[in-house]
């Protein structure tokens, strides 16, 4: 949009996979005295667009605006439920060990206590192992710069009876994008057998 002139366009659609540039024309103005500003009016979710182009006092020749849009990192949540209903007032040893994978790089992480493996850095992936003792959560941020990752997550855990049930199969992570998954463990009561 400018303040004078006239403009072959006051339009124009960019799209990733056909036309990255446009020129606009201004024609019939005051040298000196147009002001212009070129931005973005709508932008794929999950990319941040940067500041747009002003151009004051425009006189004649050439100006040149570049817009770019970065991808918003995504983020991984790993939930930790107990159903201690069958521990028949037993103490239950709440430990687990999770492990969370993501092809991009985890950029940060939230919730829990950091464990070191001797494997993390194998296999082509980024990966972090945590321990959370009780319910509780354990976010990643992950870096969709270069593309959509794909995050998985495991758990060990070393009580006896319990049965383990999860949702936290590699799924798609795209800029911007929120998954998460839940671990829910069900402990049975050990009683001994009595004939």
């Amino acid at each position: 949009s400018c303040n004078d002139g006239f403009l072959n366009a006051n339009t124009a659609t960019i799209t990733s996979d056909g036309v990255d540039s446009f020129r606009f024309i201004a024609t019939g103005f005051v040298e000196g005295a147009m002001d212009c500003v070129i931005s973005e009016t709508s932008v794929t979710p999950g990319y941040d667009p940067s500041d747009p182009c002003v151009f004051d006092d425009v006189t004649g020749g050439e100006y040149t605006c570049e817009l770019s849009n970065l991808a918003m990192d995504g983020t991984f949540t790993v939930n930790k439920v107990w159903d201690l209903s069958g521990a028949m007032g037993d103490t239950v040893d709440q430990t687990a060990i999770f492990t969370i994978m993501c092809t991009n790089e985890i950029t940060s992480v939230e919730g829990g206590t950091p464990v070191i493996t001797p494997w993390q850095a194998l296999n082509g992936g980024y990966y972090e192992t945590r321990q959370l003792v009780g319910e509780g959560a354990i976010v990643v941020t992950v870096d969709t710069t270069a593309g959509s990752a794909s995050c998985s997550a495991s758990e060990v855990i070393e009580t006896s009876g319990v049965e383990s049930e999860d949702d936290c199969d590699a799924r798609t992570i795209d800029a911007g994008d929120m998954s998460e998954c839940t671990f829910t463990n069900t402990v049975f009561f050990e009683g001994i057998p009595t004939l």
